[in-house]
């Protein structure tokens, strides 16, 4: 994952939390409160905080993919008239 798609992914996960949190602190200070109001620090501290977790996880996980192409690349298995033998390849 380069810089471009890591940036992107987190304004996505920004965004997305962003307009989420804003709905619900609406709705709860609208149902509970009787009163329409938007917690924006709220907001902004969850969208900050998911952003970058979120963006974080993605990160490692498209690093382990690419660890286990790698692998895959590596190990093959051949059959032959005794079983299976377990052969290392080169790259």
């Amino acid at each position: 994952m380069n810089l471009k798609q890591t940036a992107l992914s987190f304004v996505t996960i920004f965004i997305v939390v962003l307009l989420v949190s804003v709905l619900v602190t609406y709705l709860y200070s609208l149902i509970i409160y009787n009163i329409d109001v938007i917690n924006w620090e709220t907001s902004f501290q969850l969208a900050i905080i998911f952003g970058i977790i979120l963006t974080w996880l993605n990160y490692q996980d498209g690093k382990e993919k690419k660890n286990e192409q790698k692998d895959k690349n590596y190990i093959s298995f051949s059959c032959n008239c005794t079983g299976i033998a377990l052969c290392r390849g080169v790259y």
